[in-house]
């Protein structure tokens, strides 16, 4: 060994470098050799168990993560930056005026400030008669715009009894007996298909059609299939979250139609 000085010393060298620690977190007692990872571990606070402890790790970050000073900013949007070419790059390409309402968080809830009806008894008292023989006049295809004008109405907050949390995990609430109670998606979407589909069936009968025409309109919204039953359910529940998603940019079907306003209300099978 005495014809390799220079390998021994390198080899200490590496060895005494390895076992020096950089950072030590103390939240969780983990060692870091590279301060870039402690600082990636200091972000992510879903890397550092216990997830819910006493210990505080912001003054690790007050010392690691020093704000820059701002010696610019953007007149357009008021943003801030420590040098002139991010502010440069930031007109010549990110820049936008500042709008009143942006600067208003979005603090409406996902449950309408109205109290909903009970799940299974929405109100349909504001239908027209004439709206529902138009739709009971496209037969099965009328389910569906059925469905948005009770469900999905904007006008009538009362009936936005339902909640979709999450489609792929079937996972849905409702509002039953002052409460929000939990219902699988699947059956949120069939009992609203099933209570429209109820309402069409009753509306055959209050129509100026002869007994024929009545009976096969009848026997035709009792035949659906089951698949047919399954593809009404699976759009129904794409344009719950789409509705969840974005009320305001729904269409829902027209009521400026004068006419006689329908007394069917029963409760869905």
């Amino acid at each position: 060994m005495d014809y390799f000085p220079f390998l021994i010393i390198k080899m200490s060298t590496t060895t005494s470098t390895a076992t020096s620690t950089t950072a030590t977190c103390p939240r969780c007692g983990h060692e870091f050799f590279q301060l870039s990872n402690y600082k990636k571990h200091l972000m992510n606070v879903k890397m550092c168990p216990p997830y819910r402890s006493t210990i505080s790790l912001d003054g690790e970050r007050s010392q690691l993560f020093v704000p820059k000073a701002v010696i610019c900013s953007c007149d357009d949007c008021g943003k801030g930056f420590s040098t002139k070419r991010g502010l440069t790059i930031h007109v010549a390409k990110h820049c936008k005026p500042l709008v009143v309402s942006d600067c208003v968080p979005d603090r409406t809830p996902l449950v309408d400030a109205v109290r909903p009806n009970d799940f299974g008894y929405e109100n349909i008292e504001f239908i027209e008669k004439s709206t529902l023989i138009e739709l009971v006049e496209k037969g099965r295809g009328g389910i569906m715009p059925l469905v948005k004008l009770i469900y999905m109405n904007p006008l009538h907050p009362e009936n936005h009894n339902y909640f979709i949390k999450n489609a792929s995990k079937d996972t849905g609430i409702v509002f039953s007996k002052n409460e929000w109670i939990p219902l699988s998606s699947t059956t949120i979407t069939d009992k609203m298909v099933s209570f429209a589909l109820m309402i069409l069936k009753n509306t055959v009968f209050i129509t100026q059609w002869t007994s024929t025409q009545k009976d096969e309109c009848y026997l035709d919204f009792c035949k659906v299939r089951t698949h047919v039953f399954s593809r009404i359910k699976n759009e129904v529940r794409d344009l719950i979250l789409l509705y969840q998603a974005n009320r305001n940019r729904l269409v829902v079907p027209s009521l400026e139609a004068d006419g006689e306003t329908s007394s069917i209300h029963e409760s869905p099978p």
